[in-house]
């Protein structure tokens, strides 16, 4: 199954079944939300960069129970080079079970895949993370400042070079107006790939803007 169907198939049934989650106690919720995200690639080889930049769209998916936690996402769009390269189709899903040790801090574990798709055929990055997530409130409870920040703990690159480390955070605010369903987010995110003992550095950089619907409370 492509990363396509496998993510798309992994949303829809998040989804259909939200409303049998949903419950008065408080004890298991879900939610899901519609993504854009304004994304810039940039690969240095010694002194030589490449930037790639274009818009992807997507939607996330979460199902929570007690501590417990399964977190989806799903991107696509299409990126153009500021050189002569072709222009190239991008795809990105992540799957992430997460623990909430404490109420506003959870640790996270699960793959993130990354698609190229151009007609030379398909370049697949796939990470292994491992994440520590927190959030807070910003003096109001329907403002909250949240982040993540994660390290590879393995991974499967269809590149001639070797991995040496790969890393990144995400951060922003959440607004989630009182006696209303919806949410709102702003965020910010950075991948960095480091390889062939530092000859070739990778950074992705996401501007993000996501409207969001919940379903019952933790």
């Amino acid at each position: 199954m492509t990363l396509r169907l496998a993510a798309s198939a992994a949303i829809t049934l998040t989804l259909w079944l939200m409303p049998a989650t949903a419950s008065p106690q408080g004890k298991m919720s879900a939610s899901a939300a519609l993504e854009l995200s304004a994304a810039s690639a940039k690969s240095l080889v010694h002194d030589t960069s490449q930037t790639f930049s274009g818009v992807l769209f997507g939607g996330e998916a979460s199902l929570a129970l007690g501590k417990l936690s399964l977190d989806l996402l799903y991107l696509e769009g299409s990126a153009s080079s500021d050189g002569n390269e072709a222009d190239r189709d991008v795809v990105e899903g992540e799957v992430m079970l997460g623990f909430h040790a404490l109420r506003w801090l959870s640790l996270k574990i699960g793959p993130h895949a990354r698609s190229y798709v151009t007609a030379q055929g398909t370049q697949r990055w796939m990470f292994w993370e491992l994440r520590l997530a927190a959030d807070a409130a910003l003096g109001t409870p329907t403002l909250k400042a949240y982040f993540e920040g994660w390290t590879s703990l393995s991974t499967n690159l269809d590149v001639a070079e070797s991995l040496d480390r790969a890393q990144g955070l995400q951060g922003g605010i959440r607004l989630e107006p009182r006696g209303l369903p919806i949410s709102f987010r702003l965020g910010y995110r950075m991948d960095h790939s480091r390889l062939a003992d530092g000859v070739r550095l990778e950074t992705i950089e996401h501007l993000m803007l996501a409207v969001g619907w919940r379903f019952g409370g933790r």
